[in-house]
């Protein structure tokens, strides 16, 4: 719970070191292949490869798989470049080509991105425990963040390890049968927190606030000796929490409002002393949860000096494109276009896959490569036009239909998937972030895996030849 916050000295978030990778994993009751894949630093296609597993979605309690043939591996975060991380884990920029095939350019690489480690080189820049020198070492447990978390003309922009500790925070805060929406107010209390400054600059500085969130740094939290998120295992938040946290902020970046506004108190009438329950009941804000497990919300006088004004939320991988650029040496961006990231969401990587441009895929005719570009989505939400330009319906008879649109000079086509487009637009000149579609829900008539998250799927074409979507999108 949260309460009313007095100035807390915290400047330094726990270092946790990171161990050598392990080469095998005896798999648990209840892991995915994409989750191991996750933990350690590889890919579903890697591990599937290495087992000969036909079916990434049939492992087994007790199976031991490999984790590795003599490769580590990197997940890109913002800013890194290919010569940094060779650097980083003694190789270089060739040899890392060599092991990552699907990397054609040297100077493309993005966020999220999974790089092999080729024989020889250190994963993530640790070698047995001890980070490279001359290299900043990451305060993370076993998480890569992507970007750094700041609040900048009204757009608050997030990192991985900030979303991995909204996720082990609510695991804590949240009864689960009190409904949904004590989690919306939860993570939306947490953002508004972040957004205002108060606390700190990141999720970590909020939620350590001592006493504010009890299982985090409260006497709760204290008793199990741990008075900080950092020290809270990931592997103990559930798959239903890490899930409706990414669906949740990414109905938030696409636009959706706070369900508490800007509110940055709540708290539990029922399990609070005689000396919090007259601000308790002064919140005046929206009540969530049912019996004895709601949460009050609102703000205490005290802290209404410090409540955010509006903001945008951003994820990583998420930042806006710019107006022009180039994709590869001969095929230039159209000049008269915003490209636009059509639902806000980041490159999905789950179990059933990556998502990103080039991964490997399983066709009927045999092995082929990914030709677009995975952007997670959540079903029925809005889908914004890409770019400015001719909308146009494509696959109108399938059970997945989508939309093409060309850019006004001709030069660029850009198709999106798994979206069903305004019939009134077809045939329309739409403007780069336009609603002009909705999201359809992946698994209808049981097309999908269930572990192939809700996206879309986008595809572009510069002066006729395909490339990859992901700089436009994501820088």
């Amino acid at each position: 719970m949260t309460g009313a916050v007095a100035a807390v000295d915290r400047t330094s978030s726990a270092r946790v070191e990171l161990s050598p990778p392990r080469t095998e994993y005896r798999i648990q009751r209840g892991d995915t292949l994409g989750e191991i894949a996750r933990r350690h630093g590889t890919d579903v296609d890697t591990l599937a490869r290495l087992n000969n597993i036909a079916n990434p979605d049939r492992i087994y309690a007790g199976q031991t798989i490999t984790l590795s043939s003599g490769s580590n591996s990197h997940i890109v975060q913002r800013g890194d470049t290919l010569s940094e991380i060779a650097a980083a884990n003694r190789t270089s920029v060739d040899a890392l080509m060599r092991a990552n095939p699907e990397i054609r350019n040297a100077n493309q690489i993005y966020p999220g991105q999974v790089v092999r480690i080729p024989e020889g080189g250190s994963a993530s820049g640790q070698v047995q425990g001890t980070p490279a020198p001359n290299l900043p070492s990451r305060n993370t447990e076993a998480t890569t963040g992507v970007q750094s978390t700041t609040m900048q003309s009204g757009r608050l922009s997030l990192s991985q390890t900030d979303i991995d500790n909204i996720k082990k925070t609510l695991q804590t805060e949240w009864v689960q049968s009190a409904g949904d929406d004590q989690a919306r107010g939860i993570i939306d209390t947490i953002l508004n927190r972040t957004a205002s400054g108060h606390w700190g600059s990141t999720v970590s500085d909020v939620v350590n606030a001592r006493n504010q969130f009890s299982d985090i740094n409260g006497p709760p939290a204290r008793r199990r000796g741990r008075d900080s998120v950092e020290e809270y295992p990931m592997a103990q938040v559930s798959q239903r929490v890490s899930d409706f946290v990414d669906t949740y902020l990414a109905q938030r970046a696409a636009g959706a409002e706070s369900s508490v506004g800007s509110h940055l108190n709540y708290a539990n009438p029922n399990y609070s002393d005689a000396v919090n329950l007259p601000w308790i009941r002064a919140l005046d804000g929206p009540v969530f949860g049912r019996g004895d497990s709601i949460h009050r919300h609102g703000t205490t006088p005290d802290l209404e000096r410090h409540r955010p004004g509006n903001f945008a939320l951003a994820l990583p991988g998420s930042g806006d494109a710019p107006a022009t650029g180039r994709v590869s040496n001969d095929n230039a961006a159209p000049r008269d276009s915003q490209f636009v990231n059509p639902t806000g969401g980041a490159i999905r990587n789950d179990s059933g896959g990556h998502g990103h441009y080039g991964a490997s895929r399983q066709r009927a005719s045999g092995p082929g490569q990914h030709h677009g570009l995975d952007i997670l989505s959540t079903a029925g939400q809005a889908v914004r036009a890409p770019i400015s330009g001719t909308l146009r319906q494509v696959n109108p008879n399938n059970v997945h239909s989508g939309f093409e649109i060309v850019s006004n000079d001709g030069r660029t086509a850009v198709r999106v998937f798994y979206a069903a487009p305004n019939p009134s637009l077809i045939g329309q000149r739409v403007t780069a972030g336009d609603n002009v579609a909705t999201a359809q829900d992946l698994q209808m008539r049981g097309q999908y895996s269930a572990n192939v998250r809700d996206h879309i799927h986008v595809e572009i074409r510069t002066n006729g030849n395909r490339v990859d979507p992901a700089p436009y999108f994501f820088r």
